[in-house]
């Protein structure tokens, strides 16, 4: 999500230093502080507020968030306020109130996907108190039936396939509605919204209570901007969750879950011994919130964390105590709140029994809640300080080391392929260290290779490279078996692995490929990029043709959609950008089996072109829907050139496929030229 990477962006003018770059990650962790107080204040009163604050500012968890250069400090920051207004909005219901709640729920929802998350505990939470205002003064059979179908709903979000049902419904409105439909559908989506809400509040019940009408009214407005905010990010979202990759479903238990894994988890978050004591003394304090009048503050942090848990429970099962604990950031405040209700808890029963032990010497020593207090905490603080100054001492992923050690052992033309789950967090991480080092090796991600990278190799005596971060179980025992390729270097964490072939005297194609088939076992997908660098070497072979040819004067080619701006020239495609079009593209679609791999291979050339010239490959399943692009998250950007240049990229199509588009792409101002397009299965020289 693009809006912490905004602030990166923004104060990058300044470098993109350390400092810099971790500067939105300290700013946000500090405000946290602040917000958490604001919030707990409100809940519990001051005493809690300032407990909470505390804590916050030492807990290691936040601390180690608030130096990182991510985006986590920033959706435990905005969740806190989208919280804080919440509580505001159903307590005092004034505008400033709902229009806080709905513009940090945007801007939490722009900052991370878990916002979902937090909304839906939000939604939980308001829904809840509007009903029961609503019916407040209903009859009871009327309770009895809205309290079963809200029970009922439940049960069927919980058990229905619902992903698969919203999914099916989105691709039949997106396929149906284009351009100005989509935008008329918003507009006729929110003028029903409007006359709906219109019609509620003459109804005879809402009538007689008008403050109840007032707050829907506002919670519907609210709930619209918020759903209109984020209607431009929802194919970004669809495509999101169809990631495998990115699924909580992925997460698998070695064994059975046991007590000692939800430990585990807990002294990770940092929430053990005496600050696990205050945790469960503090539900019980929420529970007794909620019926002794505190319900809606105590309602908001069950919410918080009770719907997200039973989120994150569905999507993983039992396996959701081994989840990363970043993916529970955004609940730590809410454990911190609760933390500091239980202190509470305790210095008030503290304070009572040391008024029974001592009833002369208490009234002068005016021990009472307060003093209590500062006591209870001041135990959880010496908790909480050493392991913070622990912290430090924990070594962190060490980037930095491990792309020095590449760097001095590495002639120009070298190259590192990232491989692995994360290869594309190990390209951001290494091309950042070896920039800093004013190094000229390349990083490349193991599935995006193309015939750049094929170049570098070939331009002269460099080596080749393999990088694994965050290996599982699996891939440590992988790495750890004999093999064609060594384990070079190991960071302290263990988190980065350094591979190379063991065979001294190859080429640094040789090295390429060597590093490629090493893993294609473990991630079979590489096999596409192995064979691209085979077909280079002549070692491998292309099949037929599978793309129509573009015939002279005819733009009805099968498998062509052509844009405004493009024309043939005998063999070649022109594409021309204009002041009123500045985008051109040019798209062949057609079937394809998702069991071979492929390569693409194109001339371009672009004199006279300002602006971009790109190719990109889209597998798509039945629907049409895209299910990954490549060579990557942008398009393959064409050389500047005059005179035709002939590039190669490989895919291999991700399960589901049952079609590609090939997308040609001219923006800017100028010409642009594509020909010899050709889509080719690769097989091995027999």
């Amino acid at each position: 999500m693009p809006l912490f990477y905004m602030f990166t962006w923004f104060l990058g003018r300044w470098g993109d230093g350390e400092t810099i770059l971790r500067l939105p990650a300290v700013v946000a962790g500090t405000l946290t502080v602040l917000a958490i107080y604001l919030l707990g204040r409100q809940l519990f009163g001051n005493r809690s507020g300032l407990v909470a604050a505390a804590l916050t500012a030492v807990m290691p968890f936040m601390v180690w968030y608030s130096q990182e250069a991510r985006n986590y400090s920033l959706l435990m920051l905005l969740t806190t306020l989208q919280m804080y207004f919440a509580l505001r909005a159903v307590k005092l219901g004034r505008v400033i109130d709902w229009a806080g709640l709905a513009a940090f729920t945007i801007l939490n929802l722009y900052t991370h996907y878990l916002a979902l998350a937090a909304t839906a505990a939000v939604i939980a939470y308001v829904g809840i108190f509007l009903v029961v205002d609503l019916l407040r003064t209903a009859q009871s059979r009327v309770r009895v039936v809205v309290a079963g179908a809200m029970a009922l709903a439940a049960v069927v979000a919980a058990f229905v396939p619902r992903r698969a049902i919203l999914r099916a419904t989105y691709i039949g409105l997106a396929s149906g509605l284009h351009g100005a439909g989509q935008v008329a559908a918003v507009l006729v989506l929110v003028v029903a919204a409007a006359v709906a809400v219109l019609l509620a509040r003459n109804s005879r019940l809402l009538r007689a209570r008008p403050q109840t009408a007032r707050r829907l009214i506002l919670a519907a407005g609210a709930g619209a901007a918020v759903v209109v905010a984020y209607i431009p990010w929802l194919p970004s979202l669809r495509v999101f969750l169809s990631r495998p990759d990115q699924n909580l479903a992925r997460i698998h238990l070695a064994h059975a879950p046991n007590a000692h894994d939800l430990v585990d988890l807990m002294n990770a978050l940092g929430l053990s011994g005496l600050l696990l004591v205050a945790l469960l003394l503090g539900l019980v304090a929420v529970g007794q919130g909620l019926f002794q009048g505190r319900a809606a503050e105590s309602a908001l942090l069950v919410s918080w964390l009770g719907v997200p848990l039973m989120l994150l429970a569905l999507a993983a099962r039992s396996a959701v105590v081994q989840i990363d604990t970043r993916y529970l950031s955004f609940l730590l405040p809410a454990a911190i709140l609760v933390i500091a209700a239980g202190v509470e808890l305790a210095a008030k029963q503290l304070a009572r029994w040391a008024r029974r032990a001592a009833p002369r010497v208490t009234p002068r020593l005016r021990i009472g809640a307060a003093s209590a207090t500062v006591v209870v905490a001041a135990f959880l603080l010496a908790q909480a300080l050493p392991a913070l100054a622990a912290s430090y001492q924990v070594p962190k992923e060490d980037y930095r080391g491990a792309a020095q050690h590449i760097a001095a052992a590495s002639p120009p033309g070298s190259v590192v392929f990232a491989v692995g789950a994360y290869s594309d967090w190990a390209v951001i991480c290494f091309q950042y260290y070896f920039r800093e080092l004013h190094s000229s090796v390349i990083v490349v991600d193991g599935l995006q290779v193309t015939s750049d990278t094929a170049s570098t190799l070939g331009s002269g005596a460099g080596a080749a490279w393999g990088v694994v971060i965050f290996p599982s179980p699996e891939q440590l025992a992988w790495l750890q078996r004999p093999s064609d390729v060594k384990i070079d270097y190991v960071d302290a964490t263990g988190v980065i692995h350094v591979v190379r072939p063991t065979a001294s005297g190859l080429s640094p194609m040789e090295q390429a490929r060597a590093v490629l088939r090493w893993e294609i076992p473990r991630e079979p997908r590489l096999s596409a990029s192995a064979k691209l660098l085979d077909l280079l070497a002549g070692s491998a072979q292309a099949g037929p043709n599978l793309v129509s040819d573009l015939a002279a004067g005819t733009q009805n080619a099968s498998g062509w959609s052509f844009g405004p701006g493009t024309s043939l020239d005998g063999a070649a495609l022109v594409m021309t950008p204009t002041a009123g079009k500045g985008r051109v593209d040019a798209t062949f679609t057609r079937q394809l089996s998702p069991e071979d791999d492929y390569v693409i291979a194109f001339d371009c050339r672009n004199d006279g072109l300002s602006g971009s010239q790109t190719v990109e490959t889209i597998p798509m399943d039945e629907s049409g829907r895209p299910l990954q692009n490549f060579p990557g998250a942008t398009a393959y950007r064409c050389h500047d050139t005059s005179s035709w240049t002939r590039s190669y990229l490989a895919f291999s199509p991700p399960p589901g496929t049952a079609g590609v588009a090939l997308v040609l792409r001219v923006e800017g101002s100028g010409t642009a030229q594509f020909r010899a397009l050709q889509l080719s299965t690769v097989q091995d020289v027999p």
